[in-house]
Formats: C-alpha cells, structure tokens, sequence
C-alpha cells in the first residue's frame, strides 16, 4: 500500500503558525502564498528566526492572494489588516543570501516589532520562491516523528509540525522517505523529486503552539542518526517536476527508477 498525505502545512508569514489546507496547489516555485513574507531585523536586514521569537508561531495571517490583502491575528485576540502596500525596497538577508525585495505596511511591522519587543520589518521578496528553503517543497513520515519520540524517550509522542515541513506523510516505516532521494513521487496531480535531506536547526526543539522548548531534538537527532554533508538530517527536500493539486489522503506513489 502506497504512503498518504496525512496534513500539509503553510503559512503566509515566514515563521508564523501553520495553516493546515485540505488541498494545496502546487507550481513550480511551491503554494502560492506560502512563505510569501517573513520579518527582518531593521537594522541589519537579516531574516528573523524563530530560535529567537519563539513567540511568534502564536501569531496567525491569513493572505489572500487574488485580492492582495493580509491580515495576522495576535494572541490577545487583536487583528490588523492591510492591503499589502509596496513599501521601500531593500536587500535581506536569508542563512547569508542577499534577497531583493520591498518593505510592506509599517503599520505590520510597527505591531510585530511591539510583539517581539525588538525592531523588526515585515517585507516580501521580489521572487517568490526566496522565502523558502533550498527547494520549494518538503516531507517528512510521521513514522519518523514516532521513531524521534520514542529515541527522545517521550511518551505523549511529538507533533510533526515542530518540523514545519509541507507534507507530512502517513503509511510509511521510519525514515522510509530518505530512501526516496533522487526519486519521482506522484501525488494527486503533482509530480515531484525528492532531494537531500533537510538539515535540522534549533526552530525544531520548541513546542509548535507556544514556541518554547520543550524537547532536545537536535541531541537525539544527533545520537541515533549520521550527520550528513550539511547537517542533522530529518525529511527531505523535493523539487516540482509538474505542477498540480495534493490533497491530504492522496497516495504518495514512488515512481520507478
């Protein structure tokens, strides 16, 4: 029997809490909107992280894309909406990458920056596929969050969305999707190919509701699997082949060679 998808994940804002669709569309750089905007620091215009605003993924946007508007929820309830203006250009810095992109309504990032009490800039990049990682798309089994519950000795299991991954997976045997690099998948409509592994950073320790941490997931990671070429590895990479349609229970086949 084929792997499913269990849950798919974005979110508008680089960092915020996930949003969690039946059905994503998929082109060639990713979901449109996902990953759309994400906040740097006002000074040096490098990108904020959660490893230092945990917070942050207590925040909720919502963007919509036809219309161009936004809006992100706090957690005491108070909402702000914007039609996204296009603000001053600058250059942001993303894991060391110069990124072009514009500022958007400082009306946002004068309420994130109160939020997270240090001056911060919400921006969107010119292209929309830099407000992502190496390639467009990312998976992980929920097998394998099983297997990094049970090394980290954690009973109540851990939620796959500390990874922040686009796909998580059901159906599979633990780390079963590292053996798919390089490899075809068709889901629903989409046709990707998995990449190499996604290295791990400090975001994945903290609870995905709060932002604290709550568990060493790095120091497990470390003690029961090799580190590769770029770092902790948990999921992979995939880039799209053919855009399309994914819906959670749609089967992951994985193609011939």
């Amino acid at each position: 029997m084929n792997p499913t998808v269990a849950r798919c994940n974005t979110t508008p804002i680089k960092g915020l809490a996930l949003h969690h669709p039946t059905s994503i569309d998929i082109t060639a750089s990713g979901v449109p909107g996902d990953r759309a905007f994400f906040l740097v620091d006002a000074a040096t215009h490098k990108m904020c992280s959660n490893a230092a605003h945990g917070s942050l993924l207590q925040v909720r946007a919502d963007f919509d894309v036809a219309a161009g508007t936004i809006s992100v929820t706090f957690p005491d309830g108070v909402t702000i909406e914007s039609d996204v203006p296009g603000g001053a250009p600058l250059t942001a810095s993303t894991w060391g990458n110069p990124v072009p992109a514009h500022q958007s309504d400082p009306v946002l990032s004068e309420a994130f920056s109160r939020f997270v009490g240090a001056s911060v800039l919400l921006v969107r990049p010119d292209n929309p596929a830099l407000g992502h990682d190496d390639e467009p798309v990312t998976l992980v089994s929920l097998a394998s969050v099983e297997e990094l519950a049970r090394q980290g000795e954690r009973p109540e299991g851990l939620d796959a969305r500390r990874f922040r991954m686009t796909l998580d997976l059901q159906g599979c045997s633990p780390h079963e999707e590292d053996t798919w690099a390089g490899r075809q998948l068709r889901i629903g409509t989409t046709m990707l190919r998995v990449g190499v592994a996604v290295p791990r950073c400090v975001v994945t320790q903290l609870d995905p509701d709060v932002g604290t941490k709550d568990f060493p997931t790095l120091k497990v990671i470390r003690n029961y699997r090799e580190r590769d070429e770029n770092g902790l590895p948990f999921g992979m990479y995939a880039s799209v082949l053919s855009p399309g349609v994914i819906t959670v229970g749609d089967a992951v086949e994985v193609l011939p060679d």
